[in-house]
């Protein structure tokens, strides 16, 4: 594959050094003379130089198979070309619907381009898309690597540190975004303040990993793979509060560029230092630091076209964010700790062996969630900035978006159902054949929670995260008390089965709630309409490159 990709990756890398002129790649005047000032150089360095890290992965292919002799630069290579011959055509489309906005009043912001809401899916997915096929080629690796009982280690280790960012993350995401969404707060206001939670939240969840490890015995002993699973809360951290700004301001292209840059470092790096040195878990967390850290550095970069970047705290901001924050942050805990406590309670049972088993079969079966995780930023970026007199339409296109992710996921969780026997051992390996049970255990529980998690975002766009925790609370206990039962009795089955029964119930329990939050009958919200079929049809006709569009004036 590699000697295939490398005179493609040489070629690639030799136009993208010559696309655009040399202004084009700093700020300086280098576009049409009939672009608005300041949007020349934003479009310019956005469609006409490629991305570092391409640049970068499309270097490592042409010498990487000639210092190494490897392969997996091939793979590597692979995604990366994928996502631009992807996502450019789209760009393309993108100009067909484009109004130039100002953002907050009383910053000094660039434009932000308003796209129509099927398009901007459609490049969000594009963009999931390629992220999600770089996290399987991590997950084939770490399989192959480790092994069952290792991909349990690792998972022990990944668990609790997701939980413990999401509790120190306080919801100052999304409150971030509401409040900078509605005109309340500037971004020039609320980033100090927001950079200093930054290091005092991360320190808080690094220490209550650190404390989960040693009262469990996760990787017992093993104080590197600890310090290395927990110092990953302080860039994701970073990440999580820069992204608030962004979805507040509606700057999707940014959030997008920090969606899918740092995974493709992040395999890279996995592949450099687990596969071909050798390193074993001890590389894996490494890299994941490094992807981590890299994002970071990206998001900050990206937060510093609003002003200089300083260290701060104002009191009343703080109080602000951490009050209507707390709401989203318990809500979005509980929803963590659903997703997360079968691998906590194998984890304390002590098979790692049936940690691996679900873990990876897990990570398959949400997979088809991909379609509303990608589309969350969208959702609530557009939630957050609708006024009330739209927001019933609006709440429209989030049922007919729910309608066709779960059509979707339906679809391809029969697709998965079908191939996982044969999947499972000949793509991760012979010691994961009984993970394909396991994911097909998981799919009904899963297609079913698409329904909720789209039309969650809606809710807590409209500044009701606490309608979540109405649900989600006794679900959760029941997840505890199900999945506590059927671990002792059928181990990674057990937790299976009763991770799908949760997910079911859950989902129909909030079909009721949301109908009564937006004013419309259940079936309402289930029904299928001729506005689910033309919103496919949007957002299909975005990866049409024959199609072409011609910027406005």
């Amino acid at each position: 594959m590699s000697v295939a990709v490398v005179p493609v990756a040489r070629t690639w890398l030799a136009r993208t050094r010559s696309r655009a002129p040399a202004g084009t790649l700093r700020n300086t005047t280098s576009a049409s003379s009939s672009a608005a000032p300041g949007e020349s150089v934003e479009k310019g360095s956005d469609m006409n130089r490629a991305p570092c890290t391409l640049r970068l992965v499309a270097f490592m292919v042409c010498s990487g198979p000639k210092l190494l002799g490897k392969p997996l630069f091939g793979a590597t290579a692979a995604v990366s070309t994928a996502a631009r011959f992807l996502l450019r055509p789209m760009r393309v489309q993108a100009m067909k619907s484009v109004d130039t906005v100002v953002e907050n009043k009383g910053d000094a912001e660039r434009p932000v381009q308003s796209r129509a809401f099927g398009v901007e899916a459609a490049l969000m997915a594009a963009v999931r898309v390629v992220t999600r096929a770089t996290g399987f080629l991590i997950s084939m690796l770490v399989a192959r690597m480790l092994g069952a009982e290792g991909r349990g280690v690792f998972a022990a280790l990944a668990a609790p540190t997701a939980l413990a960012t999401n509790f120190s993350e306080m919801g100052i995401r999304q409150a971030t975004a509401f409040y900078v969404g509605n005109g309340t707060l500037t971004a020039k206001r609320a980033v100090p303040t927001l950079l200093t939670m930054v290091l005092l939240s991360s320190a808080l969840g690094a220490t209550l990993s650190l404390v989960y490890f040693e009262i469990v015995g996760v990787a017992e002993g093993e104080w590197l793979w600890r310090a290395l699973a927990a110092m990953a809360i302080l860039p994701s951290l970073a990440v999580s509060y820069a992204t608030g700004v962004f979805l507040g301001q509606k700057r999707i292209a940014d959030f997008r560029k920090l969606s899918w840059q740092p995974p493709i470092v992040r395999l890279v790096a996995i592949a450099a230092g687990g596969w071909v040195l050798g390193m074993g878990l001890s590389g894996v967390l490494a890299a994941n630091l490094l992807g981590a850290f890299l994002g970071a550095g990206y998001a900050l970069r990206l937060l510093g076209r609003n002003g200089p970047l300083r260290l701060g705290y104002d009191r009343r901001i703080a109080a602000m964010l951490h009050r209507k924050g707390l709401s989203y942050a318990v809500s979005l805990f509980i929803l963590m700790v659903n997703y997360r406590i079968m691998t906590l309670l194998l984890t304390i049972d002590g098979d790692m062996v049936a940690v691996g088993l679900y873990a990876q079969a897990a990570l398959m079966a949400e997979l088809l969630w991909e379609v509303p995780n990608t589309l969350s930023a969208l959702v609530l970026s557009r939630a957050v900035t609708t006024s009330e007199e739209e927001k019933a339409a609006f709440s429209g296109k989030v049922m007919s978006l729910a309608r066709v992710a779960v059509a979707l996921g339906a679809a391809a969780s029969l697709c998965l159902a079908i191939a996982a026997p044969f999947f499972f051992p000949l793509v991760f390996g012979p010691d994961f054949a009984r993970s394909a049970d396991l994911c097909v255990a998981l799919l009904p529980g899963v297609v079913a929670f698409t329904l909720f998690k789209i039309l969650n975002i809606d809710v807590a766009g409209r500044g009701k995260p606490w309608v979540t925790m109405i649900v989600m609370l006794p679900v959760l206990l029941l997840n505890i008390g199900l999945g506590w039962w059927a671990v002792r009795e059928a181990g990674a089955m057990g937790a299976a089965l009763a991770s799908s029964v949760s997910f079911i119930v859950a989902s129909f329990a909030y079909l009721f709630v949301y109908a009564r939050v937006v004013g419309v009958s259940p079936l309402a919200v289930v029904t299928p309409t001729r506005t689910d079929l033309e919103l496919l049809r949007r957002a299909l006709g975005a990866f049409d490159p024959r199609r072409k569009f011609k910027r406005k004036a």
